[in-house]
């Protein structure tokens, strides 16, 4: 008898194969690949018509994982990411395990630590950072829903995780932070 296969198990091997994954994050409905497959990375660009000097930000499944890929985490960082009822993307100096194609001009990275558990889930076996962005076509609205969420997107892309799941927070994008050399936070986007 043939195993049978859930959902975050074809969309592990989808972004394995390096596919193009359409989910549901903590967030948003968003796009993923392994952020480590620059071809898959080039795919998501295409699929938004996205410019590519445009970053994209990181998922990691942990504080574990995200001290992998970047240089430092400021000590009020953990303190952030625990307690902040709000999914929270920070602006890290990214370290030589972050590729040239992701990081933006000045060497940073913007990555978020998932609250989503199944997203969590894939990313730890998966054991690498996967790409996220929103769901949508350059310069459109982000979707709020699945059903907002244009053919064209899914026709492009080679799997989509939980077709129809409703997001626990709709519509609101993370908060985006960085520090400055001081180590005053800078809030980007509330």
């Amino acid at each position: 008898m043939e195993k049978l296969i859930n959902d975050e198990e074809k969309a592990l091997r989808s972004l394995k194969m390096g596919g193009v994954v359409l989910c549901p994050t903590d967030t948003i409905w968003g796009l993923s690949c392994d952020a480590m497959n620059h071809n898959a990375v080039q795919r998501i660009y295409e699929i938004k018509k996205r410019p590519l000097d445009k970053s994209l930000i990181l998922l990691v499944h942990d504080i574990h994982q995200l001290k992998e890929y970047v240089t430092e985490v400021h000590p009020r960082i953990e303190t952030l990411l625990v307690y902040h009822k709000r999914p929270l993307t920070v602006i890290y100096k990214a370290n030589n395990k972050i590729p040239d194609y992701l990081s933006h001009n000045d060497g940073t990275i913007a990555i978020r630590v998932i609250r989503e558990p199944y997203i969590a889930s894939i990313i730890a076996d998966l054991n690498r950072p996967i790409v996220s962005t929103s769901a949508n076509i350059s310069n459109t609205k982000s979707p709020v829903s699945y059903d907002d969420i244009s053919e064209e997107i899914k026709q492009g892309v080679d799997y989509i995780l939980f077709p129809g799941k409703k997001n626990s927070n709709p519509s609101k994008s993370s908060m985006l932070i960085k520090y400055d050399e001081e180590g005053e936070l800078i809030f980007l986007r509330k």
